[in-house]
């Protein structure tokens, strides 16, 4: 039976929340032993008291405050309908708590370490997928709009920051072969495979 760690920072609205939560209870952990970390950067009452029930309603789940970190003020993250609003300060946090989450994963064993954000409703069948796979890092694509008024996208990227083709810094590309590359990338990642990309 294989070890696996969900891990997720949380700072989420309880509404949503709910659903993730739902969906983590309902994915299919079939011969898999599942534990649960995740630390609670909530502001939101309702979303702390879903995460205690969650504690204590299942098997395996530590649940950390983001007081037990020194990582300074929880600073707002804002969210609106153009975009998500990050800041270095905000940065270093998630990437304190997901240090912490990687060092338990493997001071434990596990065999595997699942990183998810809590705005994401899982389909039953993510974590026999992904682990299907047999590949060392692996993640399903999910497509979003990530501004108001803008059009699907996927969460993956080739280079940078988010830049859905490779730069070939001798190449002064314009703005139609720019367009024509990322158009290229996204058609790709619409037909069914594994493909390597540079962040996710």
């Amino acid at each position: 039976m294989k070890k696996i760690l969900i891990a997720s920072p949380i700072k989420q609205k309880n509404n949503i929340l709910k659903e993730f939560l739902k969906s983590l209870e309902e994915v299919d952990k079939t011969n898999l032993d599942v534990h649960y970390y995740f630390v609670d950067d909530n502001t939101d009452n309702e979303s702390k008291k879903l995460l205690k029930t969650f504690h204590k309603n299942n098997r395996n789940v530590i649940l950390k405050n983001s007081e037990d970190f020194n990582v300074g003020k929880n600073q707002e993250y804002l969210c609106d309908n153009n975009t998500h609003q990050w800041k270095t300060s905000l940065i270093e946090r998630i990437i304190t708590y997901k240090n912490d989450m990687i060092k338990m994963a493997k001071e434990e064993n596990f065999d595997y370490l699942f990183f998810i954000d809590s705005d994401i409703v899982l389909h039953i069948n993510t974590l026999q997928h992904l682990i299907s796979r047999k590949v060392d890092i692996v993640s399903n694509i999910f497509w979003t709009i990530w501004k108001e008024g803008g059009t699907l996208s996927p969460q993956v990227w080739l280079q940078d920051e988010n830049s859905s083709f490779i730069r070939n810094w001798d190449v002064n590309y314009n703005d139609e072969q720019k367009s024509q590359m990322t158009r290229d990338f996204v058609n790709m990642l619409k037909v069914p495979g594994i493909y390597k990309v540079g962040g996710l």
